[in-house]
C-alpha cells in the first residue's frame, strides 16, 4: 500500500511540474485572400499550424481555389506545439475576412453544402496528446443552432471511430457585433487517431460558418507519464539507500 502512495504521489508531482505547449490558429497570414485554401497534402514542408515550434513569423504553404501553392508568412501569437499536425479537409477549409460576426479573418469549410462542417482536425505524434481547447464562431446571417462534438477516426482513414458530443444545441450568433466562444476541452493521446472538431447544423447551412482562434496544446501522454513517475520512483529509492 506503501509502494502505491508513493507510485502516486510522484506521479502527481510530475504531471503537476510538466509544462504545456499551446497554439492558437487565428488564421493571420499575410498575403492570404478570401477562398484560399488550408490544405496539409502534397510535397510542401509547413502547413498552417503543423508542428509549430515557436511564435512568431514562419512561412506556410496555403493554395488558391485552383490548388496553385502560394508560400505566405504566418504569424503566431502563441504557438508551441511541435508534437501536433494538423489536418484540413481534403476539399479545403477556405479563408474569407469578414462578416461572420465581430470576428476578422476566418475559415470556413468549403464542401458542406448542408448539415454539418468539420474545419480541423489534429493528430499526436508517439509519446504526445493532444488538448482541443476551445475555437469562436459565427454565422454569416442569422442565429442558427448546432451540436458541437469531437470524432475521432482512424488515421488517414474515414474511418469513424468513436464521438464524444461536447455541447448540443448551442447557439451560434449571427449578430455582426458578436462572436459565440466554445469550450471543448478534450484531449487525445492516440498516435494513431486524428481527432476533428465537428458541428452537426439544427438549421442553417454548415458552409456559412465562421470559424476562428482555435486553441490547442500537447502535452505528454499517460504511458510517458507513468515511465517518468516510475523513473522518479527508483530516483526516491536510490538517494534513500545512499
Amino acid at each position: 500500500m506503501k509502494k502505491k502512495f508513493i507510485l502516486m504521489f510522484v506521479a502527481l508531482v510530475l504531471v503537476a511540474g510538466v509544462p504545456t505547449w499551446a497554439t492558437v490558429l487565428d488564421f493571420n497570414i499575410a498575403g492570404i485572400a478570401n477562398t484560399d485554401l488550408m490544405q496539409n497534402s502534397g510535397s510542401a514542408s509547413n502547413f498552417y499550424g503543423d508542428q509549430v515550434g515557436s511564435s512568431g513569423v514562419r512561412t506556410d504553404w496555403i493554395t488558391d481555389i485552383w490548388g496553385a501553392w502560394k508560400e505566405l508568412d504566418s504569424t503566431y501569437a502563441e504557438g508551441d506545439t511541435p508534437n501536433i499536425e494538423t489536418l484540413w479537409s481534403g476539399a479545403g477549409t477556405g479563408f474569407w475576412d469578414t462578416g461572420y460576426g465581430d470576428l476578422s479573418g476566418i475559415v470556413y469549410y468549403s464542401d458542406a453544402a448542408g448539415g454539418g462542417a468539420w474545419p480541423v482536425g489534429f493528430q499526436p505524434q508517439a509519446g504526445f496528446g493532444v488538448v482541443i481547447e476551445s475555437f469562436d464562431v459565427a454565422y454569416y446571417g442569422s442565429d442558427v443552432h448546432a451540436d458541437i462534438m469531437i470524432e475521432t477516426y482512424l488515421a488517414g482513414t474515414n474511418t469513424l471511430v468513436s464521438t464524444d458530443t461536447i455541447a448540443t444545441g448551442v447557439t451560434i450568433s449571427g449578430a455582426t457585433a458578436t462572436h459565440t466562444n466554445i469550450p471543448v476541452n478534450f484531449t487525445g493521446t492516440d498516435a494513431t487517431m486524428e481527432y476533428w472538431i465537428a458541428v452537426m447544423m439544427s438549421d442553417g447551412t454548415a458552409s456559412s460558418l465562421g470559424f476562428d482562434n482555435i486553441h490547442f496544446s500537447q502535452v505528454p501522454e499517460p504511458t510517458t507519464m507513468a515511465l517518468l513517475a516510475l523513473g522518479g520512483l527508483r530516483l526516491i529509492r536510490r538517494r534513500r539507500r545512499a
